[in-house]
């Protein structure tokens, strides 16, 4: 009797772990071949689906919010692999066919519920990454008109003023800081501009 085929899928969006884990994952779970998307693309998951699948091969993702984008999307995505005869596997969860709209549903609320996790983790990472809040209170008047006059000055790009905070002010800032402050600046004058008229 021949080997199941193990048929990998990868996706890389908001929602999902980063690429090179998805495809290590799957290589490490012994997959034949792997389909590879990155958002907003989904062609190659498409092909997979409609001309590559076979019935009794194995799907195999790493997440269940992989395999589609939204709860609709995904579960109109399960039924249609399921449909084939091809079991999905959730890597660490073995593999099944999702044959009931119970199952189905609760396949798509799963995988919604994962991918808000993992962009929440996502931007908190990011948020790490561009350091904590309030750094630039640090800047004189002075060093933050000079930042901003930097900034938004014609034809200079926005990273000669991350570099003056950073190197001629000595405060470790990037340019998610810079843009975050300007922003809640922006917002204040606005609203006071709103109060006064």
């Amino acid at each position: 009797m021949d080997r199941i085929r193990r048929t990998g899928y990868a996706y890389h969006g908001k929602g999902t772990p980063p690429l090179k884990e998805q495809e290590k994952a799957l290589m490490d779970a012994e997959c034949d071949v792997v389909f590879t998307d990155t958002a907003p693309s989904r062609e190659d998951r498409d092909a997979m689906i409609d001309h590559a699948l076979e019935a009794g091969d194995t799907v195999v993702i790493c997440k269940t919010s992989i395999i589609g984008s939204g709860a609709k999307d995904t579960a109109d995505m399960v039924r249609k692999i399921c449909a084939k005869g091809c079991p999905i596997e959730v890597i660490g969860c073995g593999a099944r066919l999702y044959t009931t709209e119970a199952e189905i549903r609760d396949f798509a609320a799963l995988a919604l519920k994962t991918s808000r996790s993992i962009n929440a983790r996502n931007m908190i990472d990011r948020r790490e990454r561009a350091g904590p809040r309030g750094k630039l209170d640090s800047l004189t008047s002075e060093q933050w008109s000079t930042c901003k006059f930097l900034w938004f000055y014609p034809g200079v790009k926005q990273v000669v003023a991350v570099d003056y905070v950073n190197i001629e002010c000595g405060v470790s800032a990037t340019r998610v800081n810079i843009a975050q402050r300007i922003k809640a600046e922006m917002v204040a004058k606005s609203k006071e501009g709103q109060a006064d008229g």
